[in-house]
């Protein structure tokens, strides 16, 4: 096509790609103090080193995120905790202690368990930038060291989470269906996606942190995610 024949379209292109760009808006996610929940879940755990599926039952609030494996006589066959700048896993069967470790990202310290269970921290509404498109609501918040991204339908929903700093580090998704939430995280740098179906879900009253006590003798592997 000629460069002149071009000129006619170029208001209709504009105007269709105005269209698709998110552009600032007044709208905001209405802030929601949440305080904790228990219940049961399914796990399906997709990696380089294996695949794993199972059932647990979680403990879970704003800061922290703690499960338990059990086996058919009701014994612990794993326990996992994430909390402040670590995830840890214990595996009874193999005597291993996994860690997986970051040096940045302290603003997530306080939010594992808000933002396992779908619930954005309200202190990141302060400052955020929210722009409006077509499917719904972006919200951005630049952190001390990272930064996020939250995208929400029209209803106000949150359905992604993304965590950012050179490269992405946490992509979260959230989806509900038939009353069933379902949390889809993928840690592209370890080429890692954890599936998290909660199968029921009871609000609680707040509980310490909870501790994973290392039997001796247990070997420890500690692998690092670098958010810098």
């Amino acid at each position: 096509m000629r460069p002149n024949l071009l000129f006619p379209l170029i208001p209709v292109l504009l105007v269709i790609t105005g269209c698709a760009l998110p552009r600032p808006t007044s709208w905001k996610p209405e802030p929601f103090i949440w305080t904790g929940a228990q219940g049961k879940l399914a796990y399906e755990v997709k990696s380089p080193r294996g695949n794993l599926r199972g059932r647990a039952f979680f403990v879970a609030q704003p800061s922290f995120f703690y499960f338990e494996v059990l086996n058919p006589f009701g014994l612990a066959e794993a326990q996992g905790l994430v909390a402040g700048q670590e995830a840890r896993l214990l595996v009874f069967s193999q005597r291993t202690l996994f860690r997986l470790t970051w040096e940045e990202g302290q603003d997530l310290a306080c939010c594992w368990g808000a933002i396992i269970l779908g619930y954005l921290p309200p202190s990141w509404l302060e400052g955020a930038l929210v722009f409006s498109y077509r499917e719904g609501y972006l919200l951005r918040r630049d952190l001390s060291s990272l930064y996020v991204k939250a995208f929400f339908d029209k209803e106000g929903n949150l359905l992604k989470l993304t965590v950012k700093g050179e490269k992405t580090y946490f992509d979260i998704q959230y989806t509900t269906a038939n009353g069933v939430r379902l949390t889809e995280i993928k840690i592209p740098p370890l080429k890692t996606l954890l599936r998290l179906k909660f199968l029921r879900i009871r609000e609680r009253a707040p509980v310490s942190l909870p501790t994973l006590e290392v039997p001796p003798g247990f070997r420890k592997k500690v692998f690092n995610l670098s958010l810098n």
